[in-house]
């Protein structure tokens, strides 16, 4: 049986995304998540994509202390895991 996910993690999630972006999340998405998966090794950067004022901006972070990066079983998921880096306001730092 699927455990309901608490309120104040969706809350949580839709204020991150409120900083982040500087509006409103107009809804907050939940994803099944794979339970199985294996660690790949570590990710040393990440580079996204994101529209603001109509424009898109690339965002580029190498991180300080390198988290893992696990793989579901079925290879259809990506996880970043642990490391010394929290999502802001800014995207990802540390």
């Amino acid at each position: 049986m699927k455990k309901p996910i608490p309120k104040a993690e969706i809350l949580a999630a839709a204020r991150r995304f409120a900083a982040f972006h500087n509006r409103k999340a107009a809804n907050v998405t939940v994803e099944k998540m794979a339970e199985a998966g294996f660690l790949l090794g570590n990710l040393q950067a990440v580079t996204y994509s994101v529209i603001e004022n109509g424009k898109e901006v690339v965002y580029h972070h190498e991180f300080e202390e390198p988290p893992g990066l696990a793989i579901s079983h079925d290879g259809s998921q990506a996880f970043i895991l642990a490391g010394g880096w929290t999502f802001t306001k800014r995207g990802f730092e540390g």
